[in-house]
């Protein structure tokens, strides 16, 4: 399932510089472009980034294989930090696992632009109907 008509844009990905190239068929590819506001103390990519980065992936990976008015809560996200990146846009190529009624499992490679696994990430997620964020219930 291809969403067109999907968001693949908000503020908090402008200000990060992430990207999202494509998702469909429960895969997806989302670019974190380098810039060295993004850097830590050494100079490599901050993990939060790194974070971010496979949340957005994995997230969209998973968002390609529901309705198009569904939304998603990340509940857990466990990354796993291979390797420092620094002066090289970052892709974080995304794959759902399983995807069910309320809740679904997707997984994250991030890699830099020589192809250097940077990070892996397993994130879980509440899958809403749109009405409300996750269909979370006050």
């Amino acid at each position: 399932m291809v969403h067109e008509d999907t968001p693949r844009d908000c503020p908090f990905y402008r200000l990060l510089g992430l990207e999202v190239v494509q998702f469909s068929e429960g895969n997806s590819e989302v670019r974190l472009r380098w810039q060295e506001a993004l850097g830590n103390l050494s100079g490599s990519v901050h993990g939060g980034a790194l974070m971010a980065l496979g949340d957005v992936g994995t997230a969209f990976a998973i968002f390609s294989l529901l309705p198009t008015q569904s939304t998603l809560v990340t509940v857990d996200l466990t990354m796993a930090f291979l390797a420092a990146s620094r002066g090289t846009d970052l892709v974080c190529r995304g794959r759902a696992i399983r995807v069910g009624r309320r809740i679904a499992t997707g997984e994250g490679r991030i890699e830099d632009g020589g192809g250097t696994l940077v990070a892996t990430c397993l994130g879980t997620f509440l899958v809403g109907d749109g009405k409300r964020a996750g269909g979370i219930q006050d």
